[in-house]
């Protein structure tokens, strides 16, 4: 039965040994130099590749590739192994061993492939449109060291829409590793903000922001008699434009709970019109509610408080 030797599980490689001697059908021979041109390429989030110099010393059958933490193993016939679903911040080893077509084996090449952690936070979440934010995050080494003067890139997602990020921006670190990028709030998205340094495994965040939209209402007549009509009228506008098609609720409050009375579609003109026949001589407070939509969060009117009598 065949085992793999111990200076492979050391190397975090047991199964490479075992494969090749399977493959030969002996006991592999560690000889001539290690890989060399080891290097590390992130693309972020999650990925890195680790590529290195065609091996001389022997013909090459294969390379057989690790990543660890996480004993990851890969086995290629080019000069390239690609790592996938790394976790934030985390320093990783990557191990390279050329295995030739006789059963030879190079010794363990080793490349650190340093972590890094970015944060980003926006100041506010949820906010009017046009409203101006800020992006702001730190960037250091897994050990807590700024990394500073290299680029962040800053990247979005806006709904409504199948998830496609787009460049933004590519604010630099400063001394203390802090950057900022500034912006006015046009749509409900996703922030995300990417480090790929060269060497590194890289690193990334996510931030989110919520945009509301801005209703206007009017009552009239009021005060009102009762049994008469009140008819309420507004518009609904979003990020420069106005919003057309979207479902709105007349709501009156009862005691702390807003109910919906009615509802209504707005106008392509972006404005709505809603009628309620006032039934008892009571005053009430009124608003107009539009629900949240993967474009924009729930936005309610001001309240309008109208007078029966």
């Amino acid at each position: 039965m065949l085992k793999a030797p111990l200076r492979y599980a050391a190397a975090g490689i047991a199964a490479v040994a075992l494969t090749a001697a399977t493959m030969t059908g002996a006991h592999a021979a560690i000889t001539g130099s290690k890989v060399s041109g080891l290097e590390a390429k992130p693309t972020p989030p999650k990925k890195v590749s680790v590529s290195w110099t065609p091996y001389t010393d022997f013909t090459v059958l294969k390379y057989m590739v690790s990543l660890d933490p996480g004993s990851r193993f890969q086995e290629t016939t080019t000069t390239k192994a690609t790592f996938d679903d790394l976790s934030w911040g985390v320093t990783y080893t990557a191990s390279v061993v050329a295995i030739g077509t006789g059963g030879e084996e190079s010794p363990t090449a080793k490349l650190v492939i340093p972590g890094a952690k970015l944060t980003a936070n926006i100041d506010k979440e949820s906010v009017a449109r046009g409203t101006r934010l800020s992006l702001t995050g730190i960037l250091t080494e897994g050990n807590g060291t700024p990394i500073a003067d290299v680029p962040i890139k800053v990247q979005w997602d806006p709904a409504p829409g199948p998830t496609t990020y787009s460049d933004l921006a590519a604010p630099r670190t400063n001394g203390a590793g802090a950057y900022e990028y500034s912006f006015k709030a046009s749509r409900n998205a996703t922030f995300r903000v990417l480090y790929a340094g060269a060497g590194t495994a890289g690193s990334w965040a996510y931030e989110q922001t919520r945009v509301k939209t801005k209703i206007s209402i009017n009552a009239s007549p009021n005060p009102a008699r009762v049994g008469r009509q009140v008819v309420f009228t507004g518009q609904v506008k979003a990020p420069n434009k106005l919003v057309k098609g979207e479902t709105i609720q007349l709501q009156r409050l009862s005691g702390t709970t807003w109910n919906t009375v009615r509802s209504s579609t707005v106008a392509d003109n972006g404005g709505y019109r809603i009628v309620r026949k006032m039934k008892n001589k009571t005053d009430y407070k009124w608003r107009v509610y539009a629900p949240a939509t993967s474009t924009f969060i729930g936005s309610p009117s001001r309240t309008v408080k109208v007078v029966v009598n």
